[in-house]
């Protein structure tokens, strides 16, 4: 964790922004990701689409743990940390918004 991250969330009580503001944020960022992983799929040897890549990667990653740490679980497979209860399965399911 870097510590630019690790100082905001130690130190805030309240999220950054509203849930759809950071879910619009994270899908905004991982479509850029997976823009550019095609890109560098086409053209590997460019340093600088695999550096912007690397770069835009840790900031989904960042993303999606600040939302988890406000909001519940958001990545699957074992990847999120479980916090000891299901809270978000009591709030409205996206198809109910």
């Amino acid at each position: 964790m870097n510590a630019d991250k690790e100082m905001f969330m130690n130190n805030c009580e309240n999220p950054p922004m509203d849930k759809h503001e950071l879910l619009r944020k994270i899908s905004e960022v991982g479509f850029y990701a997976v823009d550019l992983n095609l890109y560098i799929d086409n053209f590997p040897d460019n340093a600088q689409a695999v550096k912007d890549y690397k770069a835009i990667a840790k900031a989904l990653n960042n993303l999606k743990d600040i939302y988890e740490r406000y909001y519940g679980p958001l990545k699957n497979f074992g990847d999120s940390e479980f916090p000891g209860q299901w809270n978000y399965v009591n709030e409205p399911w996206p198809w109910e918004n």
